[in-house]
């Protein structure tokens, strides 16, 4: 779990801030001057999991390893395309999961995110480019709908 606003940022210049766990957003250091920002407001009727949000259990050790077991494990029923190293890490990480502090517990699937939110973007990135996309994006601004908004904007 994320504290409000909490942000980390890596070697590769790719911050990701969550805020009330309602929006997600991602920002690239292109250079020293420029950088990319990926806003992404979580939809209030978006499902929470169950893992994280089921009271009768606060363990966070226990949460991770039922993600593990969900999302990470191989051949796992919603197994993430994450590379086979991440993949690893995070099961040696699990493996040893009683000897680890809250700060490495609370982080370990920070790399995976990253992963995820990089293809999302490449896959977002695409999209945009195709005329599906501009014909969706002109009916829902001439209608002005707000269902989940996603901004996208380069500073030079």
């Amino acid at each position: 779990d994320y504290d409000d606003d909490e942000e980390e940022e890596d070697m590769d210049g790719i911050q990701i801030v969550m805020n009330d766990k309602t929006s997600i957003t991602t920002t690239t250091k292109l250079n020293d001057n420029d950088h990319y920002e990926v806003w992404l407001d979580l939809p209030s009727s978006l499902p929470k999991s169950s893992i994280i949000w089921n009271d009768e259990n606060e363990e966070l050790s226990i949460k991770i390893n039922e993600l593990v077991n969900k999302y990470i494990a191989p051949n796992s029923n919603f197994e993430l395309n994450i590379s086979s190293r991440e993949r690893k890490r995070i099961l040696s990480l699990v493996e040893g999961i009683d000897n680890l502090n809250e700060t490495v517990l609370y982080h370990i699937f920070d790399p995976s995110i990253k992963s995820l939110l990089h293809l999302l973007n490449d896959s977002l990135t695409r999209f945009t480019e195709t005329a599906s996309y501009k014909h969706v994006e002109k009916n829902i601004s001439s209608q002005r709908l707000s269902i989940g908004k996603i901004q996208r904007t380069m500073s030079f």
